[in-house]
């Protein structure tokens, strides 16, 4: 595959789930990364609201209840859309400055 062809794809797979996602998963436009094997997708989620005076522990704990959480309610929805995607994508999250990959399928 030529460079060309691949930005080409890459680009095309940007604009699809940027279309494709709904916009209140993420607080902006997911990451696409690509290789050979397989796209993800990496989406920031909003940071939870803490008490003033947490604690770095208070923080870790409540950005990974926020991508659990996410992980959780969305599960259903993000398998419908990677079948239509045709395994094209791998989906993830980030909080708090934790990132978690969701899914994962190959592009063969």
């Amino acid at each position: 595959m030529t460079k060309a062809a691949h930005q080409t794809g890459r680009d095309e797979a940007v604009g699809w789930f940027a279309g494709r996602l709904p916009s209140e998963w993420f607080t902006g436009a997911p990451q696409v990364r690509m290789d050979r094997e397989e796209i993800l997708v990496v989406g920031t989620l909003s940071e939870p609201q803490l008490p003033e005076g947490s604690g770095e522990d208070a923080a870790a704990a409540a950005s990974a209840a926020r991508i659990d959480g996410f992980r959780e309610d969305t599960r259903e929805r993000r398998m419908v859309i990677a079948q239509e995607a045709q395994h094209r994508s791998a989906g993830g999250s980030r909080g708090g400055g934790a990132a978690a990959t969701l899914s994962a399928c190959s592009r063969r």
